[in-house]
């Protein structure tokens, strides 16, 4: 394992564990080592993330000035972005409430919340499940201006306000086993 990803690593349990980065790892950090870790971070999808623990390290073992304000500003970004996210989901889910479609969210949206920061957790499209009412709740999203698309058994998209919904049919992936074929 290289060292960025090493130290990647160690931030992200930080994150997760709600505890301080061990600063004597980035002691003999040099600027090349710096950017490579903030490249990393952003191919990973957890800029926002290792910011909030570069935040919390003192000024001699901390990344370069200019690179933690890209980094900031990176991470102001995302957080904007997933804000209005959040805001579209909410009120996807509200109209097919209002139609008697439940919507159960899954994978990344939901686990953000148990994110310290849950708008620094990256989320490309939003996964639900509608208790079995896939076909009621797309007719019903198509109703209020979403476009819905085939994309394979298991799942369609729905595409509202520039926001990708997984629709998932099954709330497991069991149908795709062996003992679900079955």
């Amino acid at each position: 394992m290289k060292k960025q990803e090493s130290t990647l690593f160690h931030l992200l349990s930080c994150v997760v564990k709600g505890m301080a980065p061990d600063a004597s790892l980035f002691a003999h950090m040099g600027a090349g080592e710096w950017d490579a870790l903030y490249q990393l971070a952003k191919e990973q999808g957890v800029t926002a993330l290792v910011f909030e623990m570069l935040e919390s390290l003192p000024a001699e073992v901390a990344p370069p000035k200019q690179l933690m304000l890209q980094w900031f500003s990176h991470t102001l970004s995302i957080a904007k972005q997933m804000e209005r996210k959040y805001l579209v989901a909410a009120d996807f889910a509200e109209r097919l409430a209002a139609a008697n479609i439940p919507v159960v969210v899954l994978k990344g949206f939901a686990i953000a919340a148990y994110y310290p920061q849950p708008l620094h957790r990256e989320c490309g499209d939003l996964d639900c499940y509608m208790l079995g009412k896939m076909a009621e709740g797309e007719a019903v999203a198509a109703s209020f201006g979403a476009v819905v698309e085939e994309a394979n058994y298991k799942h369609s998209h729905i595409k509202y306000k520039g926001l990708t919904i997984e629709n998932h049919k099954y709330f497991t992936s069991f149908n795709n086993t062996a003992r679900g074929k079955g």
